[in-house]
């Protein structure tokens, strides 16, 4: 919009004077105290409504909080802080997103918790190959490179390729460690649990060195005084965009990764310093100081190659770059140049002697390596290659002071536009409007020539322009409008064959801290403005202008301004609502497919009971037809279906229809099963849905029904079959033991007594009745006494047991029967506290009393015998009792603890039942120990056994 002014109403432009020198003080306060763009206003975020319906469902958003890598993500007095947390809260704050930090985990738990989806946010992350798999991530927040730790003393270490079986401290599942993994494998690794115990392991000597970011690095060693180790320099693990730490959600929760950067991108550079100056303190130097950054070995081998950098500036480009009268090289750009060439340790020199548009002609012919002071432009980008901006200031018009209204480019209409020719400023207009500049040399030119009358605007840096307006007291220009939101950005411009230089230039700029941006600023923008304003004149005429002008012009900019807003609005609301259907359509198809997939048969039903939602197995399954189920189906006709069908049976139908509606209008849980009239069983269940209604789910469980059934009929029959055995085992104790009883008595009556004559034979075949008998009952005994224990009706009392006595017992037992053999026993007893077990002392002694006799039984004549305790580990006491009999075959001890299996033995003429060891295995293990058994066929067997020590 142009609006005109009278030069016959003096009032009027002397108002408009007042505007003008209004604004020009306002926006040069702003350069002052606000020293990067956003201007200091609080940023609003523009979500859509799908946005805004996505943050008003998920009410509590879980951020994953380390305990230990300062100083961006770590506990702090118990509490979640640092530079990445505080930024997620200040983001959180402006997007209306509610937070709950989840603590206590080491970073290996937080990446298995974000990847099974039960951690929405990771605060502090970077981003790598294997992560963008699973990960969405934000725009770059903070550059935070790797550095190799080492104690001060070692002066053999100089990089990790020369760490070869060396110990680098490792965190679990940090980037660098995975790194080191695969590109040093030489390396050992010592595993510790966060940052400052990698340091400590470093200052005690217990590694060899240590890799993690710069930033925890200097915050532990200075808040911690580690003042025995030092940064080596950056480790080459990483590229430099991989130490760009960004914020990370699930890769499918696009809305939330679009509502996270809209908010941080809502986050003022003033809050962002006010954040940084918090948290990043103790690694800022200010702009003389300019520490060498730590290098990788790459780099410092380009640097080394490169010492001298050819530097082509724009000698009139006041407070940005320019010589002072006595040749020396000043300006904003200037410190930055200073700064980068120290951190760098390069020599940045200038080729003296050419104007702007020469130094321009320089870098696209090769004879200037940088240009350290240049805005983009398309066309520049043929030949250049850009860093990311060190400076920012906005893109102006200029006008002279009685030229009408100016608000934006489109106001300008044909007005004559001047421009410092070979500027960003220059392309911007080419590139972006029609206009068909008047070309100058310098900044200076174009203004004096816009002064004079040449020209109507000049559109160039506000700081350039309105430094030299102040400087060569051009009183009647005034800076008009900005060009565009988009600040004018300034950069160092690299020859495009050295892609090195421009990530070394990135790296130093990102370490310049806050305040030594602010002191370069404040050092070349803190001039004065005075024009020789009649302040009384001024305070006459401002009140009335104010009033008359600012209201015109602010009811016609705002009106203007608000019928282009609401007609922007109209078609993005137009297109948002298109992509919102189409996200709905596809959102209900998927929704769709993952219902039918299921086993169950799903129906869902709205407040007023009308069907929502089913699948094509809750038709099968409820054995509703097709064309009864639609979208908007009563539930009472479904209801009313299921009664005429007798799906609850034949009794009380409207009591039945009315007591199960009411039901449902109160949209309980429910969980319950029920018979169908088909003879098939389903299994019910459901609950509410947010809004109101309620969905349930359907399950056959027929064969499951019939399975509960066969199971339950098979465990009565073993139930019976276990009480019959019960039965048979009884009475075989009362029919058989009692017979034996006599015939064992009545036979060793007739053999020991002398009053009943009978003769050798006689005797002999009594004996051999007596054995038999002796044998059966033995038999009986052995059987009775395994079936309690299988039942469970032996108690087994656990009793601190001394060895040296059972032992002492057991041997006095056995000692007949292994003298009529002439097998030699020996013992070996370990001494205290190793001569006591913890077991049941009757059932100990039965098993070595077991375990002897069948060493003795199954041993050669004049044998020998073995039984040795010992600590056994584990805190158990192992007992062994080894012979020198034939031994076992090695296929056959799997079997010796079978019931009944003598493994041929019955073919001989040793005696036995065969379950003997099958008691003492199950009489060891109800004391919570273990058998076993070893054999050499031709040199003997050992069997031991294990116990709990006392």
């Amino acid at each position: 919009m142009l609006l005109t002014l009278s030069k016959n109403i003096p009032w009027l432009l002397a108002g408009n004077r007042i505007i003008g020198a209004l604004f020009f003080c306002l926006l040069v306060s702003g350069l002052l105290f606000f020293p990067q763009p956003g201007w200091g206003e609080d940023r609003t975020i523009d979500l859509t409504a799908e946005e805004r319906a996505w943050i008003k469902a998920h009410s509590n958003l879980v951020v994953a909080n380390e305990t230990d890598w300062p100083p961006f993500d770590f506990l702090q007095n118990g509490k979640p802080a640092g530079y990445s947390i505080d930024l997620i809260n200040l983001a959180a704050s402006k997007a209306g997103l509610s937070l709950d930090f989840l603590t206590g985990l080491t970073w290996s738990e937080i990446m298995d918790r974000f990847r099974a989806g039960e951690i929405d946010i990771l605060p502090a992350v970077y981003e790598t190959e294997e992560r963008r798999s699973f990960t969405a991530f934000t725009d770059t927040y903070a550059v935070n490179p790797s550095v190799l730790v080492i104690n001060k003393k070692r002066t053999d270490i100089t990089d990790l390729d020369n760490m070869a079986g060396k110990t680098i401290a490792a965190i679990a599942g940090y980037a660098g460690t995975l790194a080191i993994e695969k590109r040093y494998p030489e390396i050992i690794l010592l595993p510790v649990k966060g940052p400052l115990e990698g340091l400590k392991a470093v200052s005690f000597g217990t590694a060899d060195g240590f890799v993690d970011t710069l930033g925890t690095v200097t915050w532990l060693m200075e808040v911690n005084f580690i003042p025995d180790i030092k940064i080596l320099g950056e480790s080459p693990l990483k590229k430099h965009e991989e130490n760009l730490l960004r914020m990370g959600v699930a890769k499918d929760r696009i809305l939330l990764a679009g509502i996270l950067q809209k908010a941080l991108d809502a986050v003022t550079r003033e809050e962002k310093q006010t954040i940084r100056k918090r948290w990043l303190p103790l690694t800022t130097k200010g702009p003389e100081e300019s520490a060498p950054l730590p290098l990788s070995e790459e780099e410092r081998l380009w640097v080394a190659g490169h010492k001298e950098i050819r530097l082509g500036i724009d000698p009139k480009f006041a407070p940005f770059e320019f010589f002072t009268a006595d040749g020396e090289y000043q300006g904003m750009c200037a410190d930055y140049v200073r700064l980068v060439a120290g951190k760098l340790g390069i020599e940045m020199k200038i080729v003296s002697g050419l104007t702007w548009n020469e130094a321009v002609a320089g870098a696209r012919a090769g004879t200037i390596d940088v240009l350290p002071c240049v805005g983009e432009s398309e066309e520049r980008k043929q030949f250049l290659t850009y860093t990311a901006p060190h400076l920012l200031f906005p893109r102006v018009i200029i006008t002279r002071i009685d030229s009408p209204f100016v608000s934006d480019l489109e106001a300008l209409g044909n007005a004559i536009v001047g421009v410092q020719k070979e500027s960003s400023h220059h392309d911007f207009i080419l590139e972006n409007t029609d206009i068909d500049p008047a070309l100058y040399n310098t900044i200076e030119e174009a203004l004096l020539a816009l002064s004079q009358g040449e020209i109507d605007a000049v559109i160039g840096n506000v700081a350039a322009s309105t430094h030299t307006i102040q400087r060569i007291n051009l009183t009647n220009l005034k800076v008009a409008a900005p060009v565009s939101s988009k600040p004018n950005t300034l950069h160092f411009a690299v020859r495009q064959d050295w892609p090195e230089l421009v990530a070394l230039i990135d790296k130093a700029i990102a370490t310049v801290s806050p305040t030594e941006k602010l002191t370069i600023k404040k050092k070349w923008l803190g001039v004065r403005y005075e024009h020789g304003v009649d302040v009384p004149y001024v305070l006459r005429a401002a009140l009335l202008s104010a009033l008359v002008i600012g209201l015109i012009l602010l009811v016609f900019t705002a009106w203007n301004r608000r019928l282009r807003k609401e007609i922007e609005q109209r078609k993005e609301a137009e297109i948002k609502l298109e992509k919102s259907r189409e996200s709905l359509v596809r959102q209900k198809d998927v929704l769709q497919a993952i219902l039918d997939s299921l086993s169950q048969g799903v129906a869902a039903y709205d407040q007023d009971l009308n069907l929502l939602y089913w699948n094509e197995n809750f038709l099968g399954i409820r054995g509703y037809p097709r064309d009864w189920v639609f979208l908007g189906q009563k539930f009472s006709r479904l209801l009313r279906y299921d009664i005429e069908h007798d799906e609850f049976g034949k009794s009380d139908l409207e009591e039945i229809f009315d007591k199960k509606l009411n039901l449902a209008k109160k949209f309980l849980p429910h969980d319950f099963e029920r018979q169908r009239p088909d003879g098939r069983f389903i299994d019910v269940k459901g609950g509410p849905i947010p809004k109101g209604g309620f969905v349930s789910t359907y399950a056959d469980i027929t064969e499951r029904k019939k399975f509960i059934e066969a199971l339950a009929a098979a465990k009565e029959e073993a139930e019976h079959a276990n009480s019959a055995k019960s039965r048979f085992i009884s009475g075989m104790n009362h029919e058989m033991r009692t017979p034996l009883t006599a015939i064992i008595g009545f036979s060793t009556l007739l053999i020991e007594a002398d009053q009943f004559d009978v003769g050798e034979k006689e005797k002999k075949l009594l004996k051999s009745i007596l054995s038999s008998g002796q044998h059966l009952l033995e038999l009986i005994n052995e059987i009775l006494n395994l079936a309690s224990i299988e039942s469970g009706k032996v108690a087994v009392v656990i009793d601190t047991v001394d060895l040296s006595s059972l032992v002492t017992d057991a041997l006095d037992m056995i000692a007949h029967q292994a003298e009529k053999r002439g097998i030699h026993i020996s013992v070996d007893l370990a001494p205290a506290p190793d001569d006591k077990v913890l077991a049941d002392p009757m059932k100990l002694k039965q098993v070595l009393l077991n375990l002897l006799s069948n060493a003795v039984k199954y041993n050669n004549e004049k044998g020998t015998i073995t039984l040795t305790t010992a600590p056994a580990g584990d805190g158990k006491i192992r007992i062994s009792v080894a012979d020198s009999g034939p031994g076992i075959p090695q296929d056959k001890l799997d079997q010796i603890f079978e019931p009944f299996n003598r493994l041929g033995a019955e073919k001989g003429k040793v005696e036995g039942t065969g379950i003997g060891l099958t008691i003492t295995k199950s009489i060891i293990e109800s004391m919570n120990g273990s058998i076993n058994i070893e054999s050499t066929p031709g040199e003997g067997t050992t069997f031991w056994v294990e116990l709990p020590s006392a």
